[in-house]
């Protein structure tokens, strides 16, 4: 008989594995911050199910097979040396007395999720570090969370997570936030917050026995780990931002964001009220598309312009002798699997008439040029429709990845720096405030959950690219601010007729091509200053 000791906050965890009935949690979380005992409730209570349930099969998965070996199979062999004689090596699986398994999975992929989880039944699907899978392979997974004659809701799918990967976005949704889509039930989803001070192994010889530890409130608790444990002085000592996450399991700050220390809500959001008195008629307007069809398609609304002293005070509660410029994110539109025309029509639609003549450009992912959805591209069929409303034709968006993301670090940084303070003109004349309006609820999730690439070699200053909604968000405000803010000067007027002649084989196309070319052209030369500088510079923006 193996003895298996659980700690308050893993028997918590334990009793909701074990409840049973058409509307219990099946899908639990356990996580949040660092050193929370995850691993070791993982390896306890996956144990403890398979000897109370017979000829079942439990899943212990990781991403990478190395991590899986290190983190739990010889953890295993360490806290239970008994098993390894039940060990099968070659279908890395632990198969006990009672003809229950253990299972050791794996999966780097996408592909490899879809392959390994085709066929088989699981009745505990255990998954250690959680937010390093997306949330349609973590779907993919439950599917195979089944066993036959399993009583109702007794099957479980636990998710061990610190927030910060690719799957973060579904896992503070579901069990932080707590908003449910339409195809889901907030009674299939329960969360356990776990901390490092619950961990008693953190505190072994530090003189405090494990009994009188746990006596303790929590608040006792919190301060023993920080003042007599190693391991909590280190956290404690963190940046704020890092230790907001690593200490604290906080949702909102989290190691690797990218906007750590400068996205901050309370000062870079404004309500639908504050927005409407902000934007004044006269101030430049644009728009970015970030294209997708499979993939988020993203729509985002700009404006730019000066405060004057005095609205700056009344609108931003700051204090300043100089005008200050702001832009900000009016308006978003978000779809998927909407065709080319039927997604122009949205945005047309979502543009009130008289505010169209007001749109000076319209900034689209540059891929848009190459991908054809029908004998037209992408960037072809969207302007057509924005062309036959008044809108301007699409220019190619400005993808320089690290300085776009600097851009948009700078201008929430001046935003939290000026919002509120009072201000000299060196820190006015340091870039825009940027502001985003409560209009755009897809703009605000993304913003906390883009992280830095730590993967790829070099890669720091970018974010890291991932198959989500945040990811394509975050892509489309990159285009509109980094390609307003800061423009590309256009080809020559020869080389752009060239590449449309090598675009268009047939004649006909061609030259209805360079017809749409030209007539873009004589309203660029005859109408408004087009970009932020310009319009500043000269006075127009005021």
């Amino acid at each position: 008989m193996l003895d298996i000791a659980l700690q308050p906050k893993q028997l918590e965890l334990a009793r909701l594995m074990e409840a049973r009935g058409p509307t219990v949690a099946t899908w639990i979380g356990f996580g949040g911050a660092l050193g929370g005992a995850k691993s070791g409730a993982i390896r306890r209570i996956m144990l403890a199910r398979r000897g109370k349930y017979p000829r079942t099969i439990g899943v212990i998965m990781r991403r990478v097979l190395a991590d899986v070996k290190e983190n739990h199979i010889q953890k295993f062999w360490e806290e239970y040396p008994d098993l390894r004689k039940y060990y099968n090596a070659t279908d890395f699986e632990i198969v006990l007395p009672n003809s229950s398994r253990i299972k050791f999975m794996y999966a780097e992929s996408t592909q490899e999720v879809d392959r390994k989880f085709y066929g088989p039944e699981f009745f505990d699907i255990f998954i250690d570090q959680a937010e390093q899978f997306s949330e349609g392979e973590l779907r993919t997974i439950n599917t195979r969370n089944r066993a036959p004659g399993a009583p109702d809701g007794l099957c479980k799918m636990g998710l061990f997570f610190n927030p910060g990967g690719c799957g973060t976005e579904f896992l503070r949704r579901v069990f932080w936030l707590k908003q449910y889509h339409s195809h889901e039930r907030a009674s299939d989803y329960a969360f356990i917050q776990s901390y490092g001070w619950d961990n008693f192994e953190w505190m072994r010889g530090t003189g405090i026995s494990e009994r009188e530890y746990y006596s303790l409130s929590n608040d006792d608790r919190f301060q023993s780990f920080i003042e007599r444990s190693p391991y909590g002085r280190k956290l404690n000592a963190l940046p704020p931002s890092l230790r907001a996450g690593h200490l604290m399991g906080s949702f909102e700050s989290f190691a690797g964001q990218y906007f750590a220390g400068v996205w901050d809500e309370s000062k870079c959001i404004l309500s639908v009220n504050e927005t409407e008195q902000l934007i004044q008629p006269w101030w430049t307007r644009w728009t970015a598309t970030d294209w997708g069809f499979a993939h988020n398609a993203v729509h985002l609304w700009f404006a730019s312009g000066k405060l004057s002293p005095n609205d700056f005070e009344r609108l931003l509660g700051g204090a300043t002798q100089w005008p200050i410029d702001v832009v900000v994110v009016y308006r978003e539109l978000v779809v998927n699997n909407t065709p080319e025309a039927e997604f122009a029509s949205m945005m047309v639609n979502m543009t009130p008439a008289d505010e169209r003549r007001l749109i000076h450009r319209e900034f689209l992912s540059p891929d848009a040029w190459a991908k054809r959805g029908s004998a037209n591209t992408v960037a072809e069929q969207l302007g057509e429709v924005f062309r036959r409303h008044g809108l301007p034709r699409p220019d190619s968006a400005d993808d320089d990845r690290i300085g776009g993301w600097r851009l948009l670090y700078n201008g929430f940084r001046q935003t939290c720096a000026l919002r509120g303070a009072t201000v000299d003109v060196e820190r006015a004349q340091q870039g825009p405030l940027l502001l985003v309006s409560a209009n755009c609820p897809q703009v605000i999730s993304a913003m906390p959950l883009l992280t830095r690439d730590n993967i790829h070699a070099g890669k720091l200053e970018d974010v890291l690219k991932t198959s989500t909604v945040h990811d394509d968000v975050g892509d489309c405000l990159r285009y509109g601010h980094k390609s307003m803010l800061n423009p590309k000067p256009r080809p020559p007027r020869e080389v752009q007729l060239q590449e449309i002649c090598d675009r268009h084989q047939d004649p006909n196309a061609r030259a209805m091509a360079v017809r749409r070319f030209e007539d873009q052209q004589n309203r660029r030369r005859h109408g408004p200053a087009r970009n932020w500088r310009a319009l500043n510079a000269s006075g127009l923006g005021n």
